[in-house]
């Protein structure tokens, strides 16, 4: 039974050896609720004392202790159990140096037990770091292994890239990727894995010296010696709860490991026709490459020749039964069915009716939106995965009016690929504000007086008005959203219409604070 709990990935747990004596809280054979688990390596493990947050810390050490498989979880009640990795490598203990309150309190040392080293060597994302620095002898700061660690961009590992942190000149400025390359560099430092010096950093011409880590001798050996031994992977690694689709992408790429797992190389069209058999789900082979490309990333050995795949690990899979993800919601309705005659727009661009209910197709979406945009006669460039941080809308389109400067407006779209109603929540909501505050100045510094904001989806539900006011208040900015089947009908109306469907006769309607209709298009040539 799939569990929305996040597991496998850690922040701020540093101290290994406090997350080695984890198990030892809990009681042979003894199965204890997150709850109680969490009291208990608070207490007697005195993790997070003195700080208002502990049960955050705490958590960091749970999710290590269960990374490495020192805690065994079970799903159908939350609860939590020691292993026998555990057994093993607190029996290796020997050095014991003082007692409180009756009980000894051990002291390991994780680069002298042989039995942590192996579990640490079955950690993908300790592995992928071991990879990454080996493979840049010259040293890599948290901002550059963060490019390439994880399910980067993605709700929950954001990035920042390394000339934007420079250039903002915020010394605690990190996104969750780079957080878990700062965590897991501190387990490989105490392993004698890796250590840590400075490297200039050259910027806008000018040289800065940061923090880099690079890789021992002794990392080496264990990357090496990690190449033979299975990988652990827990189904709930495979996505984090801050993505809004996190249950589906856990899905996808669970089953697709299981694919991989057959250990035989297999071409691209093979493993998409597996997916879609085993999930009841259309995938494009774009976006099947780029979930091959994500698994990477999060730390398993897959190797590409032209378009075969070969996952080259053993793997220890935590994953429960899946059932599949189940048909499409009835409310897809593909070009033939549509109530208007597309009679001026490509097959290649009516597709964008079905992605728009596909959520996997999200990155699709996005480039076909733009597309119609510019066809519509904007111009348009990607915010949203082509730039270096995802949490910005998608899109942003400018009307750019050579005859006068006050009807010009640049209109910030972000798109969602959704199965049910799209009700605009409130991480959309944050991100458009942000993007519009942080950037309104220079938009209008650069003769675009006017801006408006716009969600795109396949069909929107809840209290929309209502969550575009909320954007209204913060921003002093209008928008609206509108379904791709309206915007494709737009397109289709400006083919027949130019005079009358254009960019400043549809500026109105973006800045109508609803949903834009066919209606409203309508009656822009009928008028």
């Amino acid at each position: 039974m799939p569990t929305e709990r996040t597991l496998g990935w850690v922040q701020d747990a540093y101290d290994l050896k406090k997350i080695i004596l984890v198990p030892s809280v809990v009681e042979e054979e003894e199965r204890v609720t997150y709850s109680e688990l969490s009291h208990r390596v608070h207490t007697r493990l005195e993790v997070g004392a003195g700080r208002p947050r502990w049960p955050w810390a705490v958590d960091g050490f749970i999710r290590a202790a269960h990374s490495l498989q020192l805690l065994k979880y079970f799903r159908e009640d939350d609860t939590f159990t020691s292993t026998t990795h555990a057994s093993s490598i607190l029996s290796s203990i020997s050095r014991r140096i003082r007692t409180l309150v009756g009980e000894e309190t051990l002291e390991p040392e994780p680069r002298n037990i042989d039995a942590f080293k192996e579990v640490m060597l079955m950690n993908p994302q300790v592995v992928r770091l071991l990879f990454l620095l080996d493979q840049n002898p010259e040293g890599l700061t948290k901002y550059e292994i963060g490019e390439r660690f994880g399910f980067v961009g993605e709700p929950g590992f954001s990035h920042i890239t390394q000339e934007l942190r420079i250039r903002s000149e915020d010394p605690n400025a990190e996104g969750s990727a780079d957080k878990y390359a700062r965590t897991y560099f501190r387990w490989l430092e105490q392993m004698g894995w890796a250590e840590s010096r400075h490297k200039p950093v050259v910027v806008d011409n000018e040289t800065r010296s940061y923090q880099a880590y690079y890789i021992t001798y002794e990392g080496r050996q264990a990357k090496r010696r990690a190449e033979g031994l299975p990988k652990y992977v827990v189904y709930e690694s495979l996505a984090s709860r801050k993505n809004p689709f996190w249950d589906r992408e856990r899905r996808i790429r669970a089953t697709l490991i299981d694919i991989l797992s057959s250990r035989d190389p297999m071409r691209l069209d093979g493993i998409r026709n597996l997916l879609i058999e085993r999930l009841n789900e259309r995938f494009s082979k774009k976006a099947v490459k780029i979930e091959i490309e994500e698994l990477v990333n999060f730390g398993l050995r897959i190797s590409r020749a032209r378009s075969t795949y070969k996952l080259h690990d053993r793997l220890i899979l935590d994953i429960p039964y899946l059932p599949p993800i189940g048909p499409a919601v009835p409310e897809i309705r593909p070009a033939e069915q549509i109530r208007w005659e597309a009679q001026h727009l490509s097959e290649d661009l009516l597709e964008a009716l079905a992605i728009a209910f596909d959520s996997s197709r999200w990155r699709e979406l996005e480039d076909k939106v733009l597309v119609i945009f510019e066809q519509l006669g904007y111009s348009c460039k990607h915010l949203g995965y082509h730039a270096p941080i995802r949490e910005n809308p998608d899109i942003i389109s400018y009307y750019l009016d050579s005859r006068g400067v006050f009807d010009r407006y640049a209109l910030i779209i972000d798109t969602k690929a959704y199965r049910r109603l799209y009700t605009i929540p409130s991480n959309a909501r944050r991100a458009m504000v942000s993007y519009i505050n942080d950037n309104a100045e220079d938009m209008v510094r650069n003769l675009v007086p006017n801006i408006k904001f716009s969600f795109v989806s396949g069909k929107f539900g809840g209290n929309i008005p209502e969550k575009l006011l909320k954007i209204q208040s913060e921003t002093r900015v209008m928008g609206s959203c509108i379904t791709v089947e309206a915007l494709l009908f737009a397109l289709e109306q400006r083919r027949v219409h130019p005079a009358s469907v254009n960019p400043m006769r549809l500026g109105p309607l973006f800045s109508s604070m609803r949903e834009i209709t066919k209606a409203d298009i309508d009656s822009l040539y009928r008028e």
